[in-house]
């Protein structure tokens, strides 16, 4: 399983190079889903495989946002705030996951997992799309893909 994650994240990588593509999050949210979903043990490799896929390339776009988006002055430590979130928020994210597996089982805390993914995602677009508009009522850009 860990080798069909890794594939796709290689694929990820040979492919995207520097590109900037917000919806590679949902596509991982999703596959989370279809994990979730799946009743056949012989698609789980080939939804592995998709899942390092999109998690390389959600991955890949959040860091060049994050490059491109920081003013040069403060890119060192935007990034490095960006490390320490990434780092300690998987933790959380694998103990919160590990006791979600205990209390409901692995197919309906993966369920879950998608699903609170998607919510986020969607605040997060909605929170942009308002701050857009305000640049653009504004008169200036917004700085975001």
């Amino acid at each position: 399983m860990v080798a069909d994650r890794r594939a796709g994240a290689l694929a990820a990588g040979l492919q995207l190079g520097c590109a900037v593509r917000p919806g590679f999050a949902l596509a991982f949210a999703g596959v989370l889903i279809l994990v979730a979903l799946d009743p056949w043990a012989w698609a789980l490799p080939l939804l592995f495989t998709l899942a390092g896929l999109t998690m390389t390339a959600a991955n890949v776009s959040a860091n060049a946002f994050l490059q491109v988006a920081a003013p040069v002055a403060l890119r060192g430590r935007s990034v490095s705030l960006y490390l320490i979130a990434m780092r300690g928020g998987l933790s959380i994210g694998s103990l919160a996951t590990g006791a979600s597996i205990h209390a409901l089982g692995i197919r309906q805390a993966l369920m879950l997992n998608g699903a609170l993914a998607l919510a986020f995602h969607a605040a997060i677009a909605l929170i942009w799309s308002r701050s857009a508009k305000a640049s653009i009522d504004a008169g200036t850009l917004p700085r975001m893909p």
